[in-house]
């Protein structure tokens, strides 16, 4: 196997490695993801494929466990990534944290390692690879914010390898598999209360919506306006931007409403609104930040409450509302179903999930 180059991005410098064959040994197992008539996820072998076709995923293996990037000082979480185009050529990228459990994420300094190898061209990445600390067994698990720079920058077609640095299994997926956008069309909206829940979650959040900077014609389906449901409440959320460009989304507004206020993760269902002026209705596209901190919030209501794990699973209403505030079309949607493959606390052990627990627990 020929040798590659590797652009690895250190003190600011870009850099060239060689690897020789002899360290292209093939050390992987590779398995790729699929899903049964039921939808259950399983790994099929890559054993019949030859190595053409296989070797794409071990080389962006081999660039990301000698990728130097990663500086994990609070969480102590290495991420060790690359990015591979067809040719074998590709940058090594990791997670940098810095001011309090701030974080540059792998992924994130992935794309930006690759573009500023690359450019903005026409040229993406053939495959991402990701060194991961957690069970072998387990996929790899991009955060939210990770999923909305991938998807917006390299597209949902390639692909994403991941596994342990000293070999084994290592499993490939689609970035697709990482999205989910076809919720289920629900007739609620002919209900007078799901109505009137879904104009009052459009009044309040325009009302405390803060955004001087966004372009109204571009992605649309982006500003859309929350409400969290839970036994004893209704918290609202909007979009909050300022010029540094590290806006704070409708979800996670609410969500700080509900734990600062009254910490109450307790939620039943709930309202997510975009308005339109067109004549088709239009579906929210809630970013992926926002879905995993909404997926979190539920995993404290299960520690709480001291459920099995990934047992409550509550329903979200999509909804659309036209330019003469009537909804014109609602879709539905659970907590686990929009956020395949979630990144949550979960992913640190269930030596950390107790400490969360008791955490939450003194909280309240």
């Amino acid at each position: 196997m020929l040798g590659v180059q590797i652009f690895v991005g250190h003190s600011g410098q870009l850099c060239r490695i060689e690897i020789g064959e002899e360290t292209m040994a093939n050390k992987w197992d590779l398995k790729t993801v699929r899903r049964d008539w039921k939808n259950r996820v399983f790994f099929h072998s890559f054993k019949d494929l030859p190595e053409s076709q296989t070797g794409k995923y071990e080389r962006a293996m081999e660039i990301a466990a000698a990728s130097q990037v990663a500086n994990p000082k609070f969480s102590n979480y290495f991420c060790k990534e690359s990015a591979v185009i067809h040719n074998g050529n590709g940058v090594s990228a990791g997670n940098i944290e810095y001011g309090l459990c701030q974080a540059l994420h792998g992924e994130e300094s992935a794309v930006s390692a690759f573009r500023s190898v690359y450019g903005r061209g026409k040229k993406k990445p053939l495959v991402l690879a990701i060194i991961s600390s957690d069970d072998p067994r387990d996929l790899a698990a991009p955060c939210g914010n990770c999923r909305d720079i991938m998807l917006d920058d390299f597209g949902p077609d390639f692909e994403i390898v991941s596994g342990r640095a000293e070999g084994g299994l290592a499993v490939v997926a689609k970035m697709s598999d990482y999205l989910f956008d076809k919720p289920r069309i629900d007739s609620g909206f002919m209900f007078p209360a799901i109505r009137d829940w879904a104009l009052e979650t459009l009044s309040v959040g325009q009302s405390m919506e803060n955004d001087p900077y966004s372009p109204r014609n571009l992605y649309p389906e982006r500003r859309y306006y929350v409400s969290l449901a839970t036994k004893e409440n209704k918290y609202f959320g909007a979009h909050h931007l300022m010029c540094d460009y590290h806006p704070v989304y409708a979800m996670e507004r609410a969500i700080l409403k509900a734990m600062d206020i009254k910490k109450d993760p307790f939620v039943a269902c709930v309202m997510v609104v975009a308005s339109h002026a067109g004549p088709k209705p239009l579906l929210p596209h809630v970013m992926y930040r926002d879905r995993q901190h909404l997926y979190e919030l539920n995993l404290y209501k299960d520690l709480i409450v001291d459920h099995e794990l990934d047992r409550l699973d509550p329903s979200i209403y999509l909804c659309s509302v036209n330019q003469e505030r009537k909804v014109d079309c609602l879709w539905r949607t659970t907590v686990k179903e929009w956020l395949p493959f979630p990144f949550s606390p979960m992913n640190f052990g269930r030596e950390f999930l107790q400490h969360l627990k008791n955490y939450q627990e003194v909280k309240r």
